[in-house]
Parts: C-alpha cells; sequence; structure tokens
C-alpha cells in the first residue's frame, strides 16, 4: 500500500485551458459531511493482505473509526472518554506483530498514547514526557532503523517533539529550541535511503533544517540526556554513577544531530520530499513567497546539496504533491488557482521551473490535509471528509430508472461543471421531440405542454415564455448539437449531474 500525504480533485479542463492535461481524473467515492470540529485524519490497514483500510476522523476530542471499502466509509466503531481529549491521530505498527496500531496525540499537556487495535483498545505505550501543548500533528517514523515506528510530533505552541520506540514505551529524545523558532512544518521520510528517517523542520519566516538520530556508545553519550541544543538544564554536575545509571534506565544512547540547514529567501510557502523529476531519487522542494524553488538532494556521503534552483512562474499556491503509483507518470504539485482546485506538473525551463497546469475541479473542495492511498484521496477539511477515487479522465457513469444505461449516440462532453449530451440522446432518454433550424442555429424542444426554444453559443434561454440564463451554453461539435443537463432540469427535475462523482441520473 502506497500512502502520500497530497490533494487532488477535478474533472476535465476546457480546451486550451493547459499546455497538457492529465490522462486521469478524480470522483468522490465517499463523504462525511456535517462533522464540525475535525482537527486530524489518518489512514491505516489491517490484516494479512493489507486488504482492509481504516480511517480515523479526530472529530471534538473522539476519535471516529471508519473502514474504507469499494461502498465508501463504513462506521466501525467511536472511541471516546479519553483522559485528554484527542487532537492528533496515525496509524502503525508499534511493537512489530504485523498489526497496525492507533497513535493520538493530546490536548492539554500534549501527550502521544498508543493503543492496540486488536486488543480491546489497550493502552500499548505514551510518551514519558508532555510537551506543555496539544499535539496538533503527529508523524511515526523509523528514526533509528530498528523496524518499528518512532513519533515525532508538532505542538500547537509550534515546539516540534521526537520519541524512539524503546523497551519503557515512547522516550524523548530530542525537542527544537529557540533557534528553529516556532515550527510551522515537519515532514520525516528516508530521504537518503540508509533506512533510518530523518526529521525535517521549517518555520514560514525562511528556515528549513534537517536532523537524525546518531547511535552513540554509552561512554559518548553526552550529559543532557533528552534534547540536543535545545536548552534543557545541564546535569553535569550530578556524580558519574547517577548519570550512568540514569542513561541506562531512561533512554537510548546516542542524540539526535543536525544535518543541514538553509535559510531560503524569502516566506516558505510549501515544502516536501518527493522525486521531482522521477530519477529515482528523492528531493527536497521548497517554493518561497518570492516565487523561488530550491530542490535539495542527499549524496552519496550523506551531505545534502542542491540539485535545482529556479523562479518559480506563476505564483501559484501549492498545497500538496501527488506521486502516482507508476513511476513512468511524472510528479504533480497540487493547490489551488482562481477559486478552484488545480494540479500543476513541475517542468524545467532554462533557469527556471515552470508549472504547466494540467487540470483544474469543476467545483470547489475546502482542505486542510489530504492523504493518498493507492488509487483513493482522502480529504479533510475543518467539518467534512471525502474520498476521491482516480480514474480514466473519460469517466462517466449514467443511470437510468436506477439502472446503468449505455446506449448513448455519442459520447458525452464535460464543461463548465456540467455534462452536455446530444440532443437526439436527451430525447431517446426524456421522450421529447425538437426541431432544428441551421440558419439561426436554433433548437426548439416541444415536451407535452412545455416548450423551450435555445441558440447554439448563447446561455439565453426561453422556457415556457420565460427567459432564462444558463451556466454553460449549448455546443455543436462535428455536426452535433449538444445540450446542457442544466438545460434539461428547466423541463423536468428528475435529471440530476453530480460533478464530484461524474454520474448523470435520470429517475
Amino acid at each position: 500500500m502506497i500512502i502520500w500525504a497530497v490533494l487532488i480533485c477535478g474533472s476535465a479542463v476546457g480546451p486550451g485551458a493547459f499546455g497538457a492535461e492529465a490522462s486521469y481524473a478524480f470522483i468522490e467515492v465517499a463523504q462525511l459531511t456535517a462533522l464540525g470540529g475535525v482537527t486530524d485524519v489518518a489512514v491505516g490497514c489491517s490484516g494479512l493482505d493489507d486488504s482492509l483500510r481504516r480511517v480515523a476522523v479526530v472529530q471534538d476530542g473522539r476519535v471516529l473509526l471508519y473502514r474504507l471499502s469499494a461502498e465508501g466509509l463504513i462506521a466501525d466503531v467511536e472511541l471516546e472518554g479519553f483522559k485528554y481529549p484527542a487532537v492528533s491521530v496515525a496509524f502503525a505498527d508499534f511493537n512489530g506483530d504485523g498489526e497496525e496500531d492507533l497513535w493520538v496525540g493530546s490536548a492539554g499537556p500534549g501527550i502521544v498514547y498508543v493503543y492496540s487495535l486488536s486488543d480491546e483498545y489497550s493502552i500499548l505505550a505514551q510518551t514519558d514526557r508532555y510537551m506543555w501543548s496539544p499535539a496538533v500533528k503527529l508523524l511515526t517514523p523509523d528514526l533509528d532503523g530498528d523496524g518499528l515506528p518512532d513519533a515525532v510530533a508538532l505542538s500547537e505552541a509550534g515546539t516540534a517533539f521526537a520519541f524512539l520506540n524503546g523497551d519503557d514505551g515512547l522516550l524523548q529524545v530530542w525537542r527544537s529550541g529557540s533557534r528553529e523558532g516556532r515550527v510551522s512544518y515537519i515532514l520525516a521520510c528516508d530521504w537518503c535511503d540508509d533506512g533510518r528517517d530523518d526529521v525535517i523542520i521549517a518555520r514560514e519566516h525562511g528556515y528549513i533544517s534537517v536532523w537524525r538520530w546518531m547511535t552513540q556508545p554509552v561512554d559518548m553519550v553526552p550529559p543532557s540526556p533528552f534534547e540536543y541544543g535545545g536548552g534543557l538544564v545541564d546535569i553535569s554536575h550530578l556524580s558519574s554513577a547517577w548519570r550512568e545509571e540514569s542513561q541506562k534506565e531512561s533512554r537510548p544512547h546516542g542524540q539526535f544531530e543536525i544535518q543541514w540547514e538553509e535559510y531560503p529567501w524569502g516566506e516558505i510557502r510549501f515544502v516536501d520530499v518527493f522525486d521531482l523529476d522521477r530519477d529515482g531519487e528523492k528531493e527536497l522542494v521548497i517554493v518561497t513567497s518570492q516565487n523561488l524553488l530550491y530542490a535539495y538532494g542527499c549524496m552519496p556521503d550523506g551531505t545534502m546539496a542542491l540539485k535545482a534552483s529556479g523562479v518559480s512562474q506563476g505564483g501559484h499556491d501549492l498545497r500538496a504533491v501527488l506521486q502516482p503509483p507508476d513511476p513512468t507518470e511524472p510528479s504533480m504539485i497540487l493547490g489551488v488557482q482562481d477559486g478552484a482546485l488545480a494540479v500543476w506538473q513541475p517542468l524545467a525551463a532554462d533557469a527556471d521551473w515552470i508549472f504547466d497546469a494540467v487540470w483544474q475541479s469543476d467545483f470547489d473542495v475546502d482542505f486542510i490535509q489530504a492523504i493518498q492511498v493507492d488509487e483513493y484521496l482522502v480529504l479533510q477539511s475543518a467539518g467534512e471528509v471525502r474520498v476521491f477515487e482516480r480514474v480514466p479522465a473519460d469517466y462517466l457513469e449514467m443511470m437510468y430508472a436506477g439502472k446503468p444505461y449505455h446506449d448513448l449516440r455519442a459520447t458525452p462532453v464535460l464543461a463548465g461543471g456540467d455534462i452536455l449530451l446530444t440532443v437526439g440522446d436527451w430525447a431517446d432518454l426524456l421522450g421529447f421531440s425538437f426541431s432544428w433550424r441551421q440558419s439561426q442555429r436554433q433548437i426548439t424542444i416541444l415536451w407535452g405542454m412545455q416548450y423551450l426554444v435555445t441558440t447554439v453559443g448563447s446561455r439565453a434561454v426561453v422556457v415556457n415564455g420565460r427567459q432564462v440564463t444558463l451556466k454553460q451554453e449549448p455546443a455543436y461539435r462535428d455536426g452535433l448539437v449538444y445540450l446542457p443537463s442544466e438545460l434539461v432540469q428547466l423541463l423536468t427535475p428528475e435529471v440530476f449531474w453530480d460533478p464530484k462523482s461524474r454520474v448523470l441520473s435520470i429517475r
């Protein structure tokens, strides 16, 4: 199973809008609406073949568990009554038994708890120190390369914390300090493919750094046991025997070390780690408020180096990354343009980077977070959770009287958030009669006691003597006249088009 943090949704775009077009679309297959108070969402899996996908939704301090299947989101269980309200959530196999467990970051003092999903939600572990602020973001990387997940959390106060998974639970080994300032972004990934995940933190005002857990022998452990450079009280004045015993009992032997830091020009508007050019190597990509793009890579010796830079033309509101499962497909960056969701393909052009738009939605979807799970996308806003599925770009489903319909004369057209069928197909489906005046490019429809007059290329339509303005005008293509569903709905409420699911229903 592939999981990335991303966002995308939409439908086909009009001709000429972009330099290229995506070969796929995303349709809505499930939704949870009117929730309110949603602070986090996570997706995990269980079962020997990872066939059961779980979705955890944190809402008003409780955790709602759902199963994601072809039928949509199915309610599983509701967890509440936590000592401190839940704020963030993640899935990871805490003890290596092959079953994913539920990790919950709390409000109040900021504690991370681990609950077993296979043993009546019993507590397996918790962090040994408070963060003294709600844990608003929770990651479960493998920091020390032992094959077990550790915890990286971001507090509401803007401090990043790292906890190692040990025999005594989750032990704090690091937190960001005054040098790093108020942290806005945290990421974790095995950037250099050495079996250990690095922690990447960034603050909005032009600072980013990479940290790595470095294992050390007992006699090399520094006197301050929980933090590197973070300003905790030094305990070197205590006896060496006390320190040695404390080290053995309280923490792993090692420390977090900064590997690299940079001060990009401008405010950081976008940061993520992904294979930008699909050459098999990951890059740390940063875009700033000055429209500058930086792409850093990990060198063979483990050091970081600038691989590419330039001016990211367009000033787009970039939000997330789409890494298609097929490695031959290009990477995409997702965000917002003109109030709609958009997908861009980053292309190098001389010294600049051009974001070639390949997709834009026909509808708005508010979001805080998005997660890519194979062909699914789970989108979270403050009050909704929506699930989209990747489909071919020309995907469309038609339902007539509750059954699939496959007898259209011509391929429908998607434009302006609506679906257009030929006037002949509409006549077959609804049983009306029509006439076509070629010279005036005018269609007249008669249906019982109702009549409708419309002109190709015009949004004005007359219905039973009343003039109405359409959002999408009728079109003429390849000798055929296409009418939008909005026009047909003026005659009957039995026609319904859902642009999110791409389903046309005729009752």
